[in-house]
């Protein structure tokens, strides 16, 4: 580039600056001249605040700021360690094993030489229990007593009672 053309790129961008300083001069000078005009249906304070906007500058009032959080622990220390293991999880209560409900039907009893016996049926089987005998070696027949047999189902040590009917 030679130096007429320098001379000349400077002088243009010269003007330029001179014309938006002009300009903007202007253009301030104009906004200052605003024309409050009421609007059609508002409120009447809202149009007597716009009157009196209108005959005079209307000055705000300062609110106070407020503060921004704690300005005390703008600079505290943290604490970059990390944060506890959660505690371990409750174990699940189990509720305690039960007997499982009495496999046996009664199809009758006799009372022989001052002791009874009951006649029980499962599925195709008849058995003839008396006191202190074990069966299927899961249940232990304890007491006799009508209207009620006692047994212990042994794997739980759990007793339970069978109605067997009257002593007639």
């Amino acid at each position: 580039m030679t130096p007429a053309r320098r001379w000349l790129v400077l002088v243009v961008l010269l003007v330029a600056a001179a014309a938006l300083v002009v300009f903007d001069r202007q253009s301030s000078q104009s906004a200052a001249i605003v024309e409050a005009v009421a609007p059609r249906a508002k409120a009447p304070s809202v149009v007597a605040s716009a009157r009196e906007h209108a005959e005079g500058a209307m000055i705000l009032p300062i609110r106070p700021r407020a503060p921004a959080g704690n300005i005390d622990d703008a600079f505290a220390t943290r604490d970059w360690s990390p944060p506890p293991p959660p505690p371990p999880p409750r174990p699940i209560v189990q509720a305690p094993p039960v007997a499982p409900p009495l496999p046996y039907a009664v199809i009758g009893k006799k009372l022989e030489d001052g002791a009874w016996q009951v006649f029980l049926r499962r599925e195709e089987r008849i058995l003839v229990v008396k006191t202190l005998d074990t069966i299927d070696d899961a249940y232990r027949v304890d007491e006799i007593r009508p209207p009620v047999m006692t047994l212990t189902y042994l794997p739980l040590q759990q007793r339970q009672t069978l109605p067997i009917g009257g002593s007639e």
